[in-house]
C-alpha cells in the first residue's frame, strides 16, 4: 500500500516527482510447459535487471507498462510484473503503474491491484472503446476511477482518445483543469504534443498539479518560465548509456538555473533527440506504440531486451541501423550481438 494517505497525494508528489521517469516493459522469456512444448512467462531475472538499469540511469520513477489481454485473462502477469518490480525498487526508485484496459470495471480493478502490490502511483488512460457522448462523461470516468482509489494518480491526456470532436487540441485545458481538482489526481503527462497546449494548462492549473510535457525540445521553455519538475514517461534510456547520461543531465542543469550549460548540452545531443523523436513518431500518431523500437533501443543502452507481450510492431534492419547511428554520432555505445537482444540479455547463451 502507498505510503501516504489520498489526502496527501498531492503534497507527496510535489516531494517526490523530480527529475525523469522512463518506462518499464515486461521480458519474456520461453519456459517448458510438458515435453516438447514451451510458452512464454516472465523473465523475473530480465525485469529485475532492467529495474537496476533505471536506477543507474538516474530515473526518480519508472512506468511499469504492460497491455494486451483484458484484465480477467492477465491479472497474474500484471500481478507479478509489479510485484517484481516493486521488490526490486525497494523504494530507490518509485514505480508508476500504467492503467489501460478495455472496461471502467478493468480500470478500477487494475488500479487496485497495482495500490494492493505496492506501486507508489498509477497513469491512468482511457480504454480504446470509450467513446463518451461529451466532456461530462470523460470527466465522470476518471473521477469515479479517482474515487474507487487511494494510490496517486498521474492522467494521460493525449490526442489518442479521439476526444477531438470536444475540443481543437484533442483535450481540452478546461476539462483538464477540472480533472486536476480531484484530490488524489497528482500530475499529467501532457501527451497533447503542442506548446500552445501546454502552455494553456501551465497557466489554467499549474499550480493544482505537476505538469510534464514529455518532449525534450519543450524542457527548456517549461522548466524556467512555467516551474516543470518532471518528464515521462518516455524510453529517455535511447539518448543515453551509463557513461553519457545526456538527457538527466540535460533536464537537471535546467532544473539547477544552468540554461547556458544546457542548452550547449541539448545542441551536442540534437541528433540524438531527433532520431528519438523520429522513433516515437513513426506510429504514435495513429495512436499506437511501437513498443519492440522502445524495447530495442533499451537493449542499445545497457537493459535486458528480450520479447514483450503481443501485439506488437516489427522491427526492421534499417529502422535499427538508424538508432545505431544516432547513438554514436552523440558518443553512445551500442550493445552487441544482435542475437542477445531476441532472447533477453539475461538469458543469452542459457
Amino acid at each position: 500500500m502507498a505510503e501516504y494517505k489520498k489526502s496527501e497525494a498531492k503534497e507527496w508528489a510535489r516531494e517526490k516527482f523530480r527529475g525523469l521517469e522512463n518506462v518499464l516493459m515486461p521480458s519474456l522469456s520461453t519456459q517448458s510447459i510438458d515435453e516438447g512444448t514451451t510458452t512464454w512467462n516472465l523473465d523475473e531475472e530480465g525485469i529485475r535487471h532492467d529495474v537496476r538499469e533505471c536506477r543507474l540511469h538516474r530515473f526518480f520513477m519508472t512506468t511499469a507498462a504492460i497491455e494486451g489481454l483484458p484484465f480477467m485473462m492477465m491479472e497474474y502477469v500484471m500481478r507479478d510484473f509489479w510485484a517484481i518490480a516493486v521488490d526490486e525498487a525497494g523504494g530507490r526508485i518509485l514505480v508508476d503503474a500504467y492503467i489501460s484496459q478495455n472496461t471502467f470495471d478493468d480500470t478500477v480493478a487494475a488500479a487496485k491491484l497495482a495500490d494492493e502490490v505496492g506501486c507508489d502511483c498509477i497513469m491512468l488512460a482511457y480504454p480504446p472503446y470509450f467513446y463518451p457522448k461529451s466532456e461530462e462523461e470523460i470527466y465522470e470516468f476518471t473521477k469515479a476511477v479517482c474515487d474507487e482509489i487511494d494510490i496517486a494518480v498521474t492522467v494521460y491526456p493525449t490526442h489518442k482518445y479521439n476526444f477531438e470532436r470536444f475540443h481543437p487540441s484533442s483535450f481540452s485545458p478546461h476539462l483538464l483543469a477540472r480533472i486536476a481538482e480531484i484530490e488524489n489526481v497528482v500530475a499529467m503527462k501532457m501527451g497533447v504534443i503542442d506548446v500552445s497546449h501546454a502552455t494553456q494548462c501551465f497557466r489554467m492549473f499549474g499550480d493544482k498539479v505537476l505538469l510534464g510535457p514529455p518532449s525534450p525540445q519543450f524542457w527548456n521553455t517549461y522548466v524556467p518560465l512555467c516551474g516543470q519538475r518532471w518528464a515521462g514517461s518516455v524510453p529517455y534510456e535511447a539518448i543515453q548509456d551509463h557513461d553519457h547520461q545526456y538527457l538527466v543531465d540535460y533536464f537537471e542543469l535546467l532544473l539547477e538555473g544552468k540554461l547556458d550549460e544546457a542548452m550547449d548540452l541539448y545542441w551536442r545531443i540534437l541528433p540524438g533527440v531527433e532520431a528519438l523523436q523520429g522513433l516515437l513518431d513513426y506510429t504514435i500518431y495513429e495512436g499506437n506504440y511501437n513498443f519492440i523500437h522502445w524495447k530495442y533501443i533499451g537493449w542499445l543502452a545497457g537493459f535486458n531486451g528480450g520479447p514483450i507481450t503481443l501485439p506488437t510492431a516489427r522491427l526492421y534492419e534499417h529502422q535499427k541501423d538508424r538508432l545505431k547511428s544516432a547513438r554514436a554520432a552523440i558518443g553512445l555505445a551500442n550493445r552487441e550481438p544482435e542475437e542477445e537482444f531476441y532472447v533477453g540479455r539475461v538469458r543469452y547463451g542459457d
